[in-house]
């Protein structure tokens, strides 16, 4: 409880369930690791002049599963749409343009592995997310980078954020009970 998550993880971090984090900066799950978070777990991002996001690469995995009762929720000290920039997702899917780099981070994503398998996301509040680095470079609820219909991801909320709830970059990732609520852009 109150550890504060940043910086990069090279193997596996399991957040406890029912603890709360403070998130500073970048968070990085790269090739290999996995990123666990149970149910019930919050994350609030510092509100400062440090940019915080989550951004799992391609060959990493997130794990996030909470329960109609006990959801994750991921938000920000400051409750304001644009306030923190949400979570990442890399994967190995096929897209338009082949490959391409995320808006936040430069990870690289795409490829020709629609099976793909980036994690699991389950019963997860996104709070105001969509912080903009410029006109073209703007954060979402969850950015989806050429992920795989290995990833299984059910019950998430956009709630008050910038730019859009949810995004797709390619990818072949099959997503159900998806809510976007009072986000300023796309939903």
């Amino acid at each position: 409880n109150g550890t504060t998550l940043k910086g990069t993880i090279t193997s596996d971090v399991t957040l406890t369930a029912g603890s709360t984090y403070k998130l500073s900066g970048e968070y990085i799950v790269e090739d290999g690791a996995t990123l666990n978070i149970e149910a019930g777990v919050k994350i609030i991002s510092i509100y400062d002049d440090i940019v915080d996001y989550i951004l799992v690469k391609q060959g990493g995995k997130i794990n996030a599963v909470g329960t109609s009762s006990a959801p994750i929720v991921m938000t920000s000290e400051k409750k304001e749409a644009g306030a923190w920039g949400g979570l990442h997702i890399c994967g190995y899917a096929h897209t338009n343009n082949g490959s391409g780099k995320s808006e936040i981070g430069n990870a690289p994503y795409g490829g020709n592995n629609d099976a793909d398998n980036s994690g699991t996301l389950k019963y997860i509040r996104l709070e105001y997310t969509g912080y903009a680095f410029d006109e073209e470079h703007e954060a979402n609820g969850v950015s989806f980078y050429g992920v795989g219909n290995g990833t299984t991801v059910e019950h998430l909320q956009a709630y008050q954020g910038s730019d859009d709830g949810f995004e797709f970059f390619g990818g072949s990732v099959n997503v159900k009970y998806m809510v976007v609520t009072s986000c300023s852009d796309d939903s």
